[in-house]
């Protein structure tokens, strides 16, 4: 995957749908322009899991399983892209935290002083 800057935005997503694709907290992704996204090879090892309508398509690779972007829909103008698959700094940082009435018990939503939604934020 290649990624060219500028970057939107980035969030710490605590949704329960968040935690069971990554096995974690939850998800921490940065908002691209679709066109700013390429996949340079094995885009037939993508698979994509909805996981219910309405809400956004999450794609991951079939080899390793790691989980790579999501999008609302398949015309959507961006992407959200993991942060964890990243190689580099992108130089974004997370500007705040979403769904956080879902975090999980055994680790709350972090004191960093960023806003917080019980949603998503736009």
């Amino acid at each position: 995957m290649e990624l060219t800057p500028p970057f939107l935005a980035a969030s710490c997503c605590h949704c329960e749908h968040c935690r069971k694709h990554s096995g974690n907290f939850g998800s921490m992704a940065m908002e691209v322009p679709r066109e700013q996204m390429k996949i340079l090879s094995g885009d037939d090892l993508l698979a994509s899991w909805r996981p219910a309508p309405g809400l956004a398509i999450r794609f991951f690779c079939r080899r390793c399983g790691s989980s790579l972007y999501g999008m609302n829909e398949p015309e959507s103008e961006t992407v959200w892209v993991r942060m964890g698959v990243l190689e580099a700094d992108p130089g974004l940082r997370p500007s705040r935290h979403t769904w956080v009435d879902s975090a999980p018990a055994w680790l709350p939503v972090p004191e960093d002083g960023l806003p917080r939604y019980s949603r998503r934020s736009s």
